[in-house]
């Protein structure tokens, strides 16, 4: 009867935290990111904070096994003006997986034959958003979703994979105004292309 209490939880808690796994793990151990995942954060402390406006939640995309770029807002003292950051991964984990916060990121990744395209839409955000065109932090009055700059967290990473890719990665939006969440990022991409969840992340 134990047990069977237990698993009941279990899955109370899956439906209200939204994740698709009880799996929960520290980010130094259990999980070695790669170029191209991305880490949705939830709970406490995920909300990306700036100029006109906020918004829930907030996710970020691996550059490697130990970086990330974000759009992180106005949060830790960051200007809005060229809001994309390259942070460690240890850093991120920091803010976002807290027990204690009530706090954890979700990590998906893309299909296993979309790893290379995965990781060259990292290498593009670095190289070709991040160090060639920086784009300042706006929700609001973040102009149409296809114009790189202004930006936020999640259009950011949703423009690499179309400015490389194209609507082979992810859909095209009839409204230029469409607004893509941290939370409804993942819906953007085509079948072929859609991430899967890997780890829920609790801890450092």
């Amino acid at each position: 009867m134990k047990k069977q209490l237990l698993f009941g939880l279990a899955i109370v808690l899956t439906i209200l935290t939204g994740t698709v796994s009880a799996h929960a793990t520290s980010a130094t151990k259990g999980y070695k990111m790669q170029a191209g995942d991305l880490l949705v954060a939830h709970g406490a402390n995920a909300n990306s904070l700036g100029g006109v406006g906020g918004m829930f939640g907030h996710v970020a995309i691996a550059t490697t096994a130990n970086y990330v770029i974000e759009m992180p807002g106005e949060n830790y003292g960051y200007s809005l003006k060229q809001n994309a950051h390259v942070t460690p991964k240890k850093t991120l984990f920091a803010r976002h997986a807290s027990p204690v916060a009530g706090s954890w990121v979700d990590v998906y990744r893309l299909p296993k034959a979309k790893q290379k395209a995965a990781k060259q839409a990292a290498l593009y955000a670095y190289r070709d958003m991040y160090k060639k065109n920086n784009p300042n932090y706006a929700i609001l009055l973040a102009g149409t979703l296809y114009q790189s700059n202004p930006s936020y967290c999640s259009k950011f990473i949703y423009l690499a994979f179309y400015n490389l890719f194209g609507t082979r990665a992810v859909k095209q939006f009839n409204t230029a105004l469409h607004f893509v969440s941290p939370y409804g990022l993942n819906s953007t991409f085509t079948t072929a292309y859609k991430p899967q969840f890997l780890s829920k992340i609790t801890a450092v």
